[in-house]
């Protein structure tokens, strides 16, 4: 009988943290958990930190992977979810990093994340990235290309907080602009002088700060 795995293990779920309120981290496309790394030690000590790999990402069993559940990104979704089901979580704060960046070439890191080609960022994006298998890659590609959900922003209803790098090839200032006015609850917008679509990597000492205001902010203004 072969082994099926929780839902916890078939996403690498990691628990940290000691504080009362929960910090929910998720990853974009081309990374896993460990895009947090930089991030983790400064928020240990006010929040339980929860994270965990999405399914396609390098560090997940490729054969757990559905193209037809992750044709959509509602199956993502749903992952996440479960996943707050499964550890009894009715209320969280959730930090979301985007999964519009993506490439089929090595010369993309270094311009997703605006730093050197030798630079450890780009390194580590370079790791990950390339961890994914090629034809999962590609299906996840796909899926984030044929994603509209501008049809849905006015029904997100929670405060939300938009970090914004000034310089991002893979998402320009605009679209934080679009969201911000297109959203149908309280929002606030600020745009980071960093460069690169990856921040929390090529920049965390810009990011951590900014990160942890946002954080203690109960209404979005």
């Amino acid at each position: 009988m072969s082994y099926s795995p929780t839902i916890i293990e078939a996403h690498n779920v990691t628990i940290s943290g000691c504080g009362d309120e929960i910090v929910v981290l998720g990853h974009g496309f081309g990374t896993d958990q460990s895009v947090w790394k930089h991030v983790v030690p400064h928020l240990v000590d006010d929040y339980k930190l929860v994270l965990f790999d999405s399914m396609g990402a390098g560090t997940t069993d490729p054969e757990y992977f559905s193209a037809q559940r992750y044709s959509n990104l509602y199956g993502y979704a749903d992952d996440l979810l479960a996943i707050l089901d499964e550890l009894k979580i009715d209320s969280c704060i959730y930090i979301g990093h985007s999964v519009a960046g993506m490439a089929w070439v090595s010369g993309f890191a270094p311009l997703a994340l605006g730093a050197d080609i030798d630079s450890m960022a780009v390194q580590e994006f370079s790791r990950t990235l390339f961890n994914i298998r090629p034809d999962i890659a590609f299906t996840v590609a796909k899926t984030i290309f044929q994603s509209d959900l501008r049809s849905v922003l006015h029904q997100v209803q929670v405060p939300c907080h938009i970090l914004q790098s000034s310089k991002d090839l893979a998402v320009p200032v605009v679209v934080a602009s679009y969201l911000h006015h297109a959203l149908g609850g309280p929002s606030a917008v600020e745009i980071l002088q960093t460069e690169g679509h990856l921040p929390q990597l090529s920049a965390p000492d810009v990011v951590i700060p900014v990160l942890k205001r946002h954080l203690v902010c109960d209404v979005c203004v």
